[in-house]
C-alpha cells in the first residue's frame, strides 16, 4: 500500500483547512499519477493510437478520493454560491455527487444534473435528468476534463429551454486548450484542481543551456547515426563513430588521439566503458578491443562473432567482461572475457540474436536478454543458467539490475521488474506501444522513457512518482554521480537536464539532429552524439559560456 491510500484510509476525508489544503491537492495529483495515466490504450474517434490520456474515473470511481475530489472543487467554487451543479454523463456524474456531498457537509442547499448527449428516446424522454434548473437559477458545469470546451457548451445548450445563468465551469484538470475561450463566454468562471503543467504533462519553460564544446563531424559518411554513449570522466571523453573510429578529447574538446578499428565501415555501437588505465568496446565487426586509455594504443582485440550490437557490462572485482555476441542466422550467445588478455573464459548460446545490454547481479549472477524475450540468469563462474523467463516480446534495450529487482524494457510496451534471484514477475507498467529503453535508478527509483515522457516510477510497484514531458522518444537517461540530475536527449533533436526528485527541468538545448543515446555522464558534465554528427558537451549546472575550446575534427 503506497503513502497515497495509506494517508486517505479513514472513512471521513481530512478536513480542508487552510494547512491541509495543499496536502489534499498532493494526495490527489500523486492518485492521478498513479492509476490514471494511461500509455498506448486510448483511441481517437478516427481509431487512431493515442500516446497517452487521462481516465479520471480510474479514480472518481474510488469513494475516498470521489469525496476528497468534490470536496476539493467545492471549494474553488462556494464563492459563485451556485443553486445546480452538474454536466455532461458519464464523466460528470461521479463529480457532480462528490461536490454535492461536500456542499451538504456545510449545509448549503444544492441540487445536481446530469446531461444526456441526446435525449432519450423513451421513458420521459429527458435530456436533462435529476433535478430540473429552475428559472434564472444559478448553475456550475462540472467534468473530469476540460480540453476544447466542447462538452462544456453542449452542456449550456441543453440548459437554454429553462433559462438558467450558467455562471461557472470547474474541472478536475484542465488542458488549457485556447479553444475552451472560443466555445465557452468569457464571463463564465473557470476553474480546475489541476492543469497538465501541474502534472508534468506539460513543460514549464526551461533556461536555454549553450554547449560547452561541440565536436565534429564525429561521423562522416553515408551513415552518420551513432549508437555508442561515451566515456566521460573529469578528464575528457573518449567517444566511438558508427564510421569506424575511436576518438579521445581532453576536457575543453581537443583531441588526444584517434584510432580505428579492424572493419571501420561497420563502427562502434556500444558503449565505451572504462576499467583501469583501459577503454573497452565492442565492433559492429564481431570484435572485442581494448586500448590504452591515456594513448589510444591496442592492447588487444578478440574476434567473438560476425558482430556485436549489444553494450559489454564488467565485472571489475574479477576483471571479466560479458558480452552478447551475434553470429548470423538469429544464433548468438552470451561471452565471458578475461579482461588482462581478452581470452573467452565461456560462452553460453541463446536462441536468438542480442541487443540488450546485460547486467550484475549479486553476488554471483550476470542477467541478459534476447530478441526472443528470453531473460536468463547466469552464473558469472561458469555460465550456467540459474533461472530463465520468456516475456511477451524483443528484449532491446539495457539490463538493468538494482538491489533485488531486474528492470527490462520489452517490445510489448511495458517496463518489466523481475526478481533478480528468481525472474519471478514482481510487477509491469505500460508506458508506450513498444519499449526500446535503458533504464535508470536511483534513490528507490528507475527512470524510463514513454513515447513522449520520461517518467520516474517507485521501484517497489511501478507508480508514478513524475512525470516530464519531452518532444519524442527518449532511448536513456543518464543520472550523475551524486544522484540530483539525470539527462535524456529525444529522436527529435532536445536534450533536457532535470531534477531527479521532481523532473523538473533545469535547462534545455535543441540540436538539428535526432539523438538516439543514453548521455555520459561525469561529476559535473555530460556528453552525447548526435544524428548531424557533432559530439556535445554540457555544463550539469546550467547555461554555459559556448567558447570553451574545441571544433571540428578530420575523419582521418
Amino acid at each position: 500500500m503506497d503513502d497515497v491510500e495509506c494517508a486517505t484510509s479513514s472513512h471521513a476525508p481530512p478536513s480542508l483547512g487552510d494547512s491541509t489544503l495543499e496536502l489534499a491537492l498532493e494526495q490527489v495529483r500523486a492518485a492521478i499519477l498513479r492509476h490514471c495515466i494511461k500509455f498506448s490504450e486510448s483511441f481517437t474517434r478516427d481509431g487512431r493510437l493515442l500516446d497517452w490520456c487521462i481516465d479520471l474515473r480510474e479514480l472518481l470511481y474510488r469513494p475516498v478520493f470521489s469525496a476528497l475530489i468534490g470536496r476539493l472543487l467545492w471549494d474553488r467554487i462556494r464563492q459563485l454560491d451556485p443553486d445546480f451543479i452538474g454536466g455532461m454523463t458519464l464523466s460528470a456524474e461521479p463529480v457532480t455527487l462528490g461536490i454535492l456531498h461536500a456542499a451538504l457537509a456545510e449545509g448549503r442547499d444544492v441540487n445536481g444534473f446530469s446531461v444526456r448527449r441526446k435525449p432519450k428516446a423513451y421513458g420521459r424522454r429527458r435530456q436533462v435528468e435529476g433535478m430540473q434548473p429552475a428559472r434564472h437559477s444559478r448553475v456550475v458545469i462540472v467534468d473530469d476534463l476540460f480540453d476544447g470546451g466542447q462538452t462544456v457548451a453542449d452542456v449550456m445548450s441543453a440548459l437554454q429551454p429553462f433559462n438558467a445563468a450558467v455562471i461557472g465551469a470547474a474541472a478536475v484538470v484542465d488542458f488549457c486548450n485556447p479553444a475552451f475561450g472560443s466555445r465557452v463566454h468569457h464571463t463564465v468562471a473557470r476553474s480546475s484542481l489541476f492543469t497538465l503543467a501541474d502534472l508534468g504533462l506539460q513543460a514549464a519553460p526551461a533556461p536555454p543551456a549553450q554547449p560547452l564544446f561541440v565536436f565534429g563531424p564525429l561521423n562522416q559518411g553515408d551513415y552518420t547515426a551513432p549508437h555508442s554513449t561515451p566515456f566521460m570522466d573529469e578528464a575528457g571523453i573518449v567517444a566511438a563513430s558508427d564510421t569506424g573510429y575511436v576518438v579521445a578529447l581532453d576536457s575543453l574538446g581537443n583531441e588526444r588521439w584517434r584510432i580505428r578499428i579492424r572493419e571501420h565501415v561497420k563502427g562502434v555501437r556500444t558503449a565505451l566503458l572504462h576499467c583501469e588505465d583501459s577503454i573497452l568496446f565492442c565492433g559492429y565487426d564481431g570484435f572485442f578491443y581494448c586500448v590504452d586509455r591515456h594513448t589510444g594504443a591496442l592492447r588487444w582485440a578478440t574476434c567473438l562473432g560476425a558482430f556485436i550490437g549489444a553494450s559489454p557490462v564488467i565485472d571489475m572485482t574479477r576483471g571479466v567482461a560479458f558480452v552478447a555476441v551475434n553470429h548470423g542466422n538469429r544464433r548468438s550467445d552470451v561471452a565471458a572475457i578475461d579482461l588482462a588478455h581478452g581470452a573467452v573464459i565461456w560462452t553460453t548460446p541463446a536462441a536468438a540474436e542480442s541487443y540488450a545490454r546485460p547486467a550484475l547481479c549479486e553476488p554471483d549472477h550476470v542477467i541478459v536478454a534476447a530478441n526472443d524475450g528470453v531473460v536468463r540468469s547466469l552464473s558469472r563462474a561458469d555460465g550456467s543458467v540459474r533461472w530463465e523467463v520468456k516475456l511477451p516480446a524483443q528484449v532491446k534495450g539495457w539490463i538493468n539490475v538494482d538491489g533485488p529487482t531486474c528492470f527490462a524494457g520489452c517490445f510489448d510496451g511495458c517496463l518489466h521488474a523481475l526478481d533478480a534471484m528468481t525472474g519471478k514477475t514482481l510487477w509491469r507498467r505500460k508506458l508506450a506501444n513498444w519499449l526500446l529503453v535503458h533504464p535508470a535508478t536511483v534513490r528507490g527509483q528507475v527512470f524510463v522513457s514513454s513515447t513522449q515522457h520520461v517518467c520516474s516510477l517507485s521501484q517497489a510497484d511501478g507508480s508514478i512518482t513524475w512525470m516530464a514531458p519531452a518532444d519524442g522518444r527518449v532511448t536513456g537517461v543518464g543520472i550523475d554521480p551524486e544522484g540530483r540530475s539525470c539527462v535524456c536527449a529525444s529522436d527529435r533533436g532536445s536534450i533536457y537536464c532535470l531534477d531527479v526528485s521532481s523532473g523538473r527541468r533545469r535547462w534545455e538545448y535543441h540540436a538539428q539532429g535526432a539523438f538516439r543515446v543514453t548521455p555520459a555522464m561525469s561529476g559535473t558534465r555530460c556528453a552525447l552524439p548526435g544524428y548531424d554528427g557533432a559530439l556535445y558537451a554540457f555544463s550539469l549546472s546550467g547555461p554555459a559560456d559556448s567558447s570553451g575550446g574545441g571544433g571540428a575534427g578530420p575523419d582521418r
